[in-house]
């Protein structure tokens, strides 16, 4: 794929902030439409750029600003996005898989079916993201902002939302086994056939919570009457 009709990036278009990208890594992006490993860190990425089907495993695009990024299918592997902005970005099929996001902002993004398996996003914020069908096992969610995110049919088997902020989220028809939500807050959250088998709901708020068709064997918090 050619980036030079489907993503105009300007180089003087640059972010001053701490990180600094490699500017050939930038002009290989723009050409080739893949950048292993590449340097894209603090990149102020034109609004709505087209990176979709993109290989960037192992790129380094911390505090990089990709708000309203096409990224639809790319490749993300074990990349390193801690502090990015992906404000409204389409993740829709990408693989972020052992990928690391903490403190990412992701409020409002599109991550349909994504696989963010093993991902770190420790501190990050994905208030009203649409998470339906992805994958987040084992990812590690502690102290996360997922205020009205949507997670219809999500994975989330032994993934970590210690402390994190699910009211009002959609958990409709996810996959909870083993998870970890103590401490965090499920105010008025959706658990409609949820899968809550073995899960940890310590401490948890449950304020305005309805678990009766949600499956709680064995789920740890749960006061049964």
């Amino acid at each position: 794929m050619k980036f030079a009709t489907a993503l105009i990036i300007s180089i003087a278009i640059f972010s001053s902030s701490a990180f600094s990208a490699d500017l050939k890594d930038v002009e290989k992006l723009r050409n080739t439409g893949s950048c292993i490993g590449c340097d894209l860190s603090g990149y102020q990425f034109p609004k709505d750029a087209n990176l979709a089907k993109a290989d960037l495993t192992k790129a380094d695009l911390r505090g990089a600003n990709l708000t309203n990024a096409i990224l639809t299918k790319a490749k993300l592997t074990k990349a390193k996005l801690t502090g990015a902005i992906l404000v409204s970005a389409a993740l829709v099929e990408t693989i972020i898989s052992d990928a690391t996001l903490d403190g990412a902002m992701l409020d409002g993004a599109d991550l349909t079916k994504s696989n963010l398996r093993e991902a770190s996003l420790v501190g990050a914020s994905l208030q009203n993201a649409n998470l339906t069908k992805a994958n987040l096992r084992e990812a590690d969610m502690t102290r996360a902002n997922l205020t009205g995110a949507v997670l219809i049919d999500a994975r989330l088997s032994k993934a970590n939302f210690v402390g994190s902020n699910l009211s009002g989220a959609d958990l409709s028809g996810a996959n909870m086994n083993n998870t970890n939500l103590s401490g965090a807050n499920l105010t008025r959250a959706n658990f409609n056939g949820t899968n809550l088998t073995e899960a940890d709901l310590s401490n948890a708020v449950l304020v305005e919570v309805d678990l009766s068709s949600a499956k709680i064997d064995r789920t740890v918090g749960i006061k049964r009457f």
